[in-house]
């Protein structure tokens, strides 16, 4: 299955909503037991560093699955080598029996943003030999802003295509918003039905939208849910996200927009050390962790086993904020392990935040 939206919209939300259900054996909403053998998750934006690996998860009782996973996942980790589809057919092999099937979901399949030596052809020529293989038992869910080209063209009776053109509905948009007040201070949890019904229909229900209506009153406390709303009353649906992502950045000090920009320029998550790696020779005695945490409970940045990473949607604001510096500044780039490495120059990085 392909899962097509545009930025912010929830693809990703949703599809791991259903994985957790199915990791216990369960379809969301009481759609019954469905029982997997194994879920692998994994990201197509990006080639996988030595130090990272997809993530794993098996049901404790169907242990030959689990090994075909974890095979599966250790020769993609340990793999220097472009992913031939010859390579992985071997791989989908021993899902080929009756009564056993793993999923896959890989996200960002057309990232706008992946690395120059992105091995995303590779992954579309992987999926041109699943499709072409004899019945097996995995299943592949893709999230992507761009829908693939050719790879529907390819026995197109055994894909589907699922489009998200709109955003939540009532009541899940209004539930969203007052979950994410926990305490009530920034008004959404007691706000009035009204004016939660206009929040969405000014977000078009987008869940990141409203994570950035939040983000917003959080940063500025005297601003009011109304008053960001009168401020976007013109702003046309398929610019909401970006103006949403605009209103709250600007409403960050400087120091949380410096760690911002410093985050948007890793292809990986990565600890609060790279972070501050990055902005220590031009913002002595930085310490980002704080920071880090703080912007994760504003919604701006998310947490992944102590590693921190941005939104796509931020992600592109953040780098779009970052002047160009001078030729003489890369000179001062240090040694940095690849896993660390920014995607875009030092010099540009030093010019914002000097």
């Amino acid at each position: 299955m392909t899962v097509v939206g545009r930025g912010g919209i929830g693809k990703t939300a949703m599809v791991c909503r259903l994985l957790r259900s199915l990791e216990g054996g369960q379809l969301p909403d009481d759609g019954g037991p469905l029982t997997v053998d194994g879920i692998v998750y994994l990201s197509a934006a990006r080639s996988l560093p030595p130090s990272e690996s997809p993530r794993l998860v098996c049901r404790p009782h169907q242990a030959a699955a689990g090994r075909d996973c974890q095979a599966a996942r250790f020769r993609l980790q340990e793999s220097r080598r472009p992913l031939r589809a010859q390579r992985w057919k071997s791989w989908w092999r021993p899902f080929r029996a009756d009564g056993r099937w793993c999923c896959w979901t890989i996200s960002r399949m057309c990232s706008r943003s992946r690395p120059a030596k992105s091995r995303m052809p590779n992954w579309s020529d992987a999926l041109r030999a699943l499709l072409e293989l004899p019945p097996h038992g995995l299943k592949i869910i893709i999230t992507t802003r761009v829908a693939p080209a050719d790879l529907p063209l390819v026995q197109p009776g055994l894909q589907r295509r699922l489009n998200l053109d709109t955003g939540l509905e009532y009541p899940y948009a209004e539930n969203i918003l007052k979950a994410m007040d926990v305490d009530g201070k920034v008004g959404l949890r007691d706000a009035p039905v009204v004016l939660l019904a206009r929040a969405r229909e000014r977000t078009r229900g987008y869940p990141r939208a409203l994570e950035h209506l939040f983000g917003i009153l959080s940063a500025d406390r005297d601003t009011s849910l109304g008053e960001i709303l009168d401020n976007t009353r013109n702003v046309l649906p398929e610019q909401v996200v970006t103006v949403l992502v605009g209103e709250a950045y600007s409403r960050l000090d400087p120091t949380a927009q410096r760690v911002m920009q410093a985050l948007a320029t890793y292809r990986y998550p990565v600890p609060p050390a790279a972070v501050d790696y990055l902005l220590q020779p031009h913002v002595p005695g930085i310490d980002s962790g704080p920071v880090l945490g703080r912007l994760v409970n504003m919604q701006f940045v998310s947490r992944d086993a102590g590693r921190y990473y941005l939104h796509q949607v931020d992600r592109d604001y953040a780098l779009s904020r970052i002047e160009e510096g001078d030729p003489g500044d890369r000179d001062t780039e240090a040694a940095l392990p690849d896993s660390l490495r920014p995607q875009t120059s030092c010099g540009r990085v030093v010019q914002a935040v000097s």
